[in-house]
């Protein structure tokens, strides 16, 4: 099974509590920045471990961790953000940024978080 595949795999189930979560937290708040940023740093969280192992089989460090974390926050709160500025329906929002999420955080992880020669060696 290749990688994207094993990473989309693992971005479906993160996709589908995100969306929870965001829903959930839109209610409350009526922020789309906002919702959208803890929605998906909970899932982020969430796919991060599952990513590290399956993914990627490497080793899900603490700087690993920020750095995924980190990257995927930006593109989350830029799409809340966006969503806020041009009034978007919360639905469009969400696409938008799991969207984005898949093909821009598919690259950041293989390229920057779990690129092979880093300090943290691979598990296999």
């Amino acid at each position: 099974m290749g990688r994207f595949f094993r990473y989309a795999l693992v971005g479906c189930g993160n996709t589908m509590l995100h969306w929870l979560c965001f829903a959930g937290l839109w209610q409350l708040t009526r922020s789309q920045a906002l919702s959208n940023l803890l929605a998906f740093t909970l899932a982020a969280t969430v796919s991060f471990r599952l990513n590290a192992k399956f993914t990627f089989r490497m080793r899900g460090s603490v700087r690993r961790y920020i750095l995924f974390l980190a990257g995927m926050a930006l593109i989350s709160g830029l799409a809340g953000l966006a969503g806020d500025i041009f009034a978007l329906r919360p639905l469009v929002t969400l696409i938008v940024s799991s969207g984005t999420s898949l093909g821009l955080g598919f690259l950041y992880a293989y390229a920057c978080v779990f690129r092979k020669g880093g300090r943290d060696a691979p598990d296999d």
